[in-house]
């Protein structure tokens, strides 16, 4: 072969641009013998160069040049090439391997050596993570799975890339793709008598669960999880993950008393094992709960404790997600004027890190504390940008909740809502809390139509908050309650539906409630 062929193919490895010390050292020459083949390509303008001695690099004038010297190869020999790549990479280039760990899972892989390339890979999609860059993540750690697929001891390896991939971010398909895959997965991890790994497979299939929307079969994951972790030595880490898990469904399910109990539980864990991170969201949804039952004060001081935390660490998710929390129980409360500024950051966190899911229930709940203030041009421009964001990203989560606040706003402002008022009710079937508003608001919006379905319906709803304990909400749908009995001209009971509300309201320093009640006694 040639010395200007040779040096064409082992280039055309290293791709359209690469460096010379690095060629040297795949093909063990000198300068001296390198530089008359390059020179040569130069001259023929199929090569020009970049930068200045000693750091410049070369380039192929044309993509075609490269993939076509590439191609010409038989495959036996790229693999050669790709591990000659790798380790003179490694030999010379630190900063490659530290930087971009994925050149060397590249040629690991070409050549035939997955064991070699799991970990660049993995340290690739953890280096995308650290960036926020969810896609690349995705992608590096999908790279790691299917390396370890190729090894007959690949398993655990596979599974530990399946695990780290379902921890990123991504839309609906992405995360069937990943249930399907942790499934298929998870009898071959119990074969290995790993009962931590399973716990860390079920513990994630439950957290993807809990993205959709489907909080029953999150229940279920995140249940077989914490109790395999609670009975294995050393799985103290997985047995938190899955406590904290079912916190977390336990409140936005609209069970305070449940969530607040492993929530607390889960703080004090999480502190013990050192992890801040955890410790503030965790503190973050004790938060929420305490707000789901009406103590704002126990609410405000949680919420305030989960920002100290995320702002000591600067992790920019877990800072968002603490602020949105905080948002969340402050427009509850009726202090628009200080949840709108958390409302704002969070929507811009949430876009800096490419976090929809944040962006779309940070709209939500704006949406809610505004039309709760009154605010309803405000409140509209949200909630339908929430709802718009729900069908993009493919989540149920709250959904029926966010369009029951929209058929509210509509009945409001005078037009037609009953429609999606029942609409809302239907989608949250599986979400007794947001099911609990929807009734609400499809009472309301029966009021005068359809007395019975309405009286029904508000029934229906004040049931399922008094059985969860969701005293706020309860108070609201007594209001509800109140004008219903008030359009029957039976006010006796009305005010003492609102002589309950009020003593609710007051108790827990509602100001939107008891400005509610206010207008209603003044009409």
């Amino acid at each position: 072969m040639g010395a200007v062929k040779e040096v064409v193919q082992y280039a055309s490895v290293l791709g359209r641009t690469f460096a010379t010390d690095t060629l040297q050292e795949m093909m063990s020459l000198d300068e001296r013998r390198m530089t008359p083949s390059l020179s040569e390509l130069i001259n023929a303008e199929l090569l020009f160069t970049r930068g200045q001695p000693p750091h410049e690099s070369y380039v192929f004038r044309h993509t075609l040049l490269q993939e076509t010297a590439y191609s010409s190869m038989l495959r036996g020999r790229r693999q050669m090439l790709h591990r000659l790549a790798a380790k003179a990479i490694e030999r010379i280039r630190p900063d490659t391997v530290e930087r971009t760990p994925e050149v060397l899972s590249h040629h690991w892989r070409e050549a035939g050596e997955f064991a070699a390339a799991y970990p660049y890979a993995m340290k690739a999609g953890e280096r995308a993570l650290a960036r926020y860059v969810h896609t690349e993540a995705r992608v590096r750690f999908t790279e790691a799975a299917d390396a370890a697929a190729e090894l007959d001891y690949g398993i655990r390896m596979e599974a530990e890339a399946l695990v780290r991939r379902a921890s990123v971010p991504g839309e609906k398909a992405a995360i069937h793709g990943d249930l399907e895959d942790l499934s298929a997965i998870r009898d071959a991890v119990e074969t290995l008598g790993d009962s931590t790994l399973v716990s860390e497979v079920d513990f994630h299939t439950g957290w993807l669960h809990y993205g959709l929307g489907d909080f029953e079969a999150a229940i279920l994951n995140a249940t077989q999880s914490y109790e395999r972790a609670e009975t294995t030595a050393g799985a103290a880490t997985a047995a938190a993950e899955a406590g904290n898990l079912l916190a977390r469904i336990h409140a936005i399910q609209g069970a305070p008393r449940l969530a607040i109990r492993f929530a607390r539980r889960n703080a004090a864990q999480m502190a013990a094992l050192g992890n801040t991170l955890e410790q503030a969201e965790i503190t973050s949804v004790l938060a929420f709960s305490y707000g789901v039952s009406g103590e704002f004060g126990k609410a405000t001081a949680a919420a305030g404790e989960a920002v100290r935390l995320a702002e000591s660490i600067n992790h920019l998710p877990t800072k968002a997600a603490c602020i949105f929390n905080r948002g969340v129980v402050l427009g509850w409360w009726g202090r628009i004027e200080e949840a709108e500024p958390d409302f704002e950051d969070v929507i811009t966190l949430s876009h800096e890190i490419n976090d929809l899911f944040r962006v779309y229930v940070a709209h939500g709940w704006r949406g809610q504390a505004l039309l709760q203030a009154n605010e309803l041009a405000a409140a509209e421009v949200d909630l339908d940008r929430c709802l718009a964001l729900a069908e993009q990203i493919g989540t149920s989560f709250h959904y029926g909740a966010f369009k029951a606040y929209r058929a509210q706003l509509d009945l409001i402002r005078g037009r037609p809502a009953i429609d999606d008022a029942r609409a809302a009710v239907s989608i949250s079937e599986d979400q007794p809390w947001c099911q609990s508003i929807a009734l609400r608001v499809l009472g309301e919006t029966l009021i005068g139509i359809d007395t019975p379905r309405a009286e029904g319906a508000l029934q229906e709803a004040f049931a399922l908050q008094i059985g969860r304990e969701c005293w706020y909400d309860a108070a609201w749908t007594q209001v509800s309650q109140a004008k219903l009995l008030l359009g029957q001209g039976r006010t006796q009971e009305a005010e003492t539906a609102l002589a309950e509300a009020q003593v609710a309201f007051t108790e827990m320093g509602a100001g939107a409630g008891l400005a509610a009640l206010g207008e209603i006694e003044r009409v």
